[in-house]
């Protein structure tokens, strides 16, 4: 009998430089997850409308479009709670109100960062989930 493959966490990267977002998906990949890329929050909500096997998504605030990283938040909230977050950005903080579980566990890593620090990161939010 063969034995079950468990299938890597899947991370979404939300990282409108392309280099920054290579990256830390080439980083999460080296450490066991597998990862989606979207540049934008429109091709973001895209991917999360197609798949049911993402379990965080890694989003910069600042993003280009009508969907910045504060509304990608918002709607992911809204629309796939069981989604974790963890959000960085070079110029602001999120906004508690607007995204409660941000701020409740302190989901924000400041740019700029070491990509180990992100990775970590991930590890301790996939590990929290699975407990």
């Amino acid at each position: 009998m063969g034995q079950l493959i468990k299938a890597p966490p899947i991370v979404l990267v939300v990282e409108d430089e392309a280099l920054v977002n290579w990256e830390i998906a080439d980083a999460l990949i080296a450490d066991g997850f597998g990862v989606l890329q979207a540049y934008t929050g429109e091709q973001a909500l895209a991917l999360l409308e197609k798949r049911s096997d993402v379990r965080v998504v890694f989003s910069d605030i600042n993003l280009p479009g009508k969907i910045d990283g504060i509304a990608l938040a918002a709607e992911i909230e809204r629309r796939w709670p069981t989604v974790e977050l963890l959000m960085t950005s070079a110029e602001r903080w999120p906004d508690a109100d607007r995204i409660p579980a941000i701020s409740q566990y302190g989901r924000f890593v400041p740019k700029p960062y070491p990509v180990g620090a992100v990775t970590r990161r991930i590890h301790d939010i996939v590990s929290e989930r699975a407990a």
